[in-house]
């Protein structure tokens, strides 16, 4: 619960209850295959210890459209990798992850699970979030991140409007 000035406890720091705009990442979801993975375009963390902002948190959430069909167990899986250079080296290691581009992660998986989607219906929007980057890297967000959508619903994700990803930033006040 936020206190008197809007701040949430959230472990040893207060995440600052002005946050940013939030901004769309581009992840071409459009016609996801079922079993595809996609990455997002990578995400830059703005970092303010130098001048004494603190850290930058970022919330991110997910929306799919499933397409006509689902089947099985339906749900979107989202992941986040990580690099701490700035996007050059990332987790799983694999070739396109940081760009809006198909991506086939490594098995058993180098990136870190964010969460799912269930999606039981079709033609239908599921949203999923909002997931901390801080906390799923325990307390402070890497220096570059990005997303990646693996789509499990037994049919691609809509053709016209699969799904996006924002992001929102917010300052990390620590104690």
């Amino acid at each position: 619960m936020p206190d008197a000035l809007g701040h949430q406890n959230i472990g040893f720091e207060y995440l600052n209850g002005a946050a940013g705009t939030a901004t769309t990442v581009a992840c071409t979801l459009n016609s996801l295959a079922n079993n595809a993975q996609q990455s997002s375009a990578a995400v830059f963390c703005f970092y303010g210890w130098e001048t004494g902002m603190g850290g930058i948190e970022y919330s991110v959430m997910v929306k799919v459209k499933t397409g006509a069909a689902v089947s099985g167990t339906p749900l979107v899986n989202v992941y986040i990798a990580a690099s701490n250079d700035g996007g050059t080296t990332w987790s799983d290691g694999v070739a396109n992850i940081g760009t809006d581009h198909s991506v086939t992660l490594t098995s058993p998986l180098n990136v870190r699970a964010l969460g799912q989607i269930n999606c039981p219906s079709p033609a239908s929007v599921y949203i999923g979030g909002p997931w901390s980057v801080a906390q799923i890297f325990g307390g402070q967000p890497p220096t570059a991140f990005c997303l990646i959508i693996e789509n499990k619903t037994g049919g691609a994700l809509d053709s016209t409007n699969g799904g996006t990803i924002t992001h929102q930033p917010a300052t990390l006040v620590t104690f």
